[in-house]
């Protein structure tokens, strides 16, 4: 058994880590928040949503982030979804980018029919590196935008069987620099919880090597670091050290 003093530790740290990782965003910098319920959905190989005369009106809606293998599981094909947003003209002078999500598996993204990225990294280098199920950064051309109606277009294509779609948010544009720092904060934050589960992995193993007849604490400490050892591998700044590494050998 767990002592009692110790799983009130377990509790207090599990809510001061909860109520202090959160950040705060100055609104300057989050310019549209794009997930919703008002997306068009096209299922079809065929760039036709692409075509300037194609009827949006035509298209089902569904919400997005999503699942979106949910709405067709027996299509295989490209996914298609898009929506229209507006920029004022105070927004028009920063330099903005699209945020995504996680999105499985892969994804071209079309801002008023020209394409700005696709299988983007999520820190914005290798713009043509497939990053499966990562987070997506793609800064929008100042030419690009228009002041007033613009088109966003998204083309998802996914081998997986379950899953297809921008999986998780944010769905936003907001200034280039806003993105990079919500990115690196979130991957922090996600850090902090792996470094919170290995130490309680550590204390369970102590308390093992202690006391050999209570076995349960040597699997609380397997399933913990196996846990932490989980997200460690689905955290984005594992590619910032690998890339490190890689610059070192280079």
């Amino acid at each position: 058994m767990i002592s009692l003093p110790f799983r009130r530790l377990i509790l207090i740290c599990f809510c001061f880590i909860s109520f202090n990782c959160s950040r705060t965003t100055d609104e300057s910098t989050v310019v549209l928040k794009l997930d919703g319920e008002d997306w068009g959905i096209y299922f079809n190989d065929s760039a036709d949503l692409l075509n300037p005369e194609f009827n949006p009106n035509n298209l089902d809606i569904t919400t997005v982030p999503n699942n979106l293998r949910n709405l067709n599981k027996t299509y295989r094909g490209s996914i298609w979804i898009r929506k229209s947003f507006e920029i004022t003209t105070e927004q028009h002078q920063k330099s903005l980018a699209l945020q995504l999500g996680k999105v499985y598996q892969s994804d071209e993204v079309f801002v008023n029919g020209v394409l700005i990225g696709k299988n983007n990294s999520a820190f914005g280098k290798n713009p043509e590196e497939y990053s499966f199920g990562r987070p997506r950064i793609y800064p929008i051309p100042h030419d690009l935008l228009l002041e007033g109606e613009n088109v966003l277009i998204i083309k998802i294509d996914s081998s997986l069987s379950t899953s297809a779609g921008i999986i998780t948010g944010p769905i936003r544009i907001v200034t280039y620099e806003e993105a990079i720092n919500g990115n690196l904060y979130d991957s922090l934050v996600e850090l902090i919880f792996v470094g919170f589960y290995l130490f309680i992995a550590l204390f369970f193993f102590i308390n093992f090597f202690n006391l050999r007849e209570n076995k349960e604490y040597l699997s609380f400490s397997v399933l913990a670091l196996i846990f932490s050892g989980y997200e460690l591998c689905k955290n984005e700044v594992r590619f910032l050290i690998f890339n490190h590494f890689a610059i070192l050998n280079s």
